[in-house]
């Protein structure tokens, strides 16, 4: 099946999410960059992004990008800049707020399965009406121990 999207071109309908705190283009090496760069090369267009945006582009509604010549559905949550700084609001807190935010827009995608690779993303989706639903967590150690907010430590 394929879908006209707001910007006049066709792309297939997806069939899984790929929900990450990540722009998907500028990745940094580590595990979950790898992985989600992995997945997209396996499912191709029939993988729907969803993540957060960098540029000027608009939060909360549906669009193509294409990341490596590849183009995929996607769905930006919330915006993050890069900064070398601790930004006010944790990227983390920003990105499960979107998620909650834009709940039913996402949903409206048709998708009934999703990769998961964050804690703040499984927190957000794990009551979303989704047949299949496949999470795992890059490290072990608890986000909370290792946070940059001081603040946030004592919660672990």
């Amino acid at each position: 099946m394929t879908t006209l999207s707001g910007d006049g071109t066709s792309t297939p309908q997806p069939i899984v999410l790929l929900i990450e705190g990540s722009d998907f283009e500028t990745f940094p090496a580590g595990g979950q960059p790898t992985m989600g760069r992995s997945l997209m090369k396996l499912y191709g267009d029939r993988l729907a992004l969803v993540g957060l945006k960098r540029s000027g582009e608009p939060s909360g509604r549906w669009m193509v990008k294409e990341v490596d010549g590849q183009k995929f559905r996607f769905f930006p949550v919330c915006a993050r800049t890069s900064t070398t700084s601790r930004p006010l609001v944790p990227a983390r807190l920003s990105f499960y707020s979107g998620l909650v935010r834009y709940r039913e827009d996402i949903l409206s995608s048709g998708c009934s399965a999703a990769f998961i690779q964050s804690p703040e993303a499984l927190l957000a989706a794990r009551r979303w009406r989704l047949g299949s639903l496949c999470y795992w967590f890059a490290g072990v150690e608890n986000i909370l121990k290792r946070s940059r907010y001081p603040f946030v430590r004592p919660l672990w």
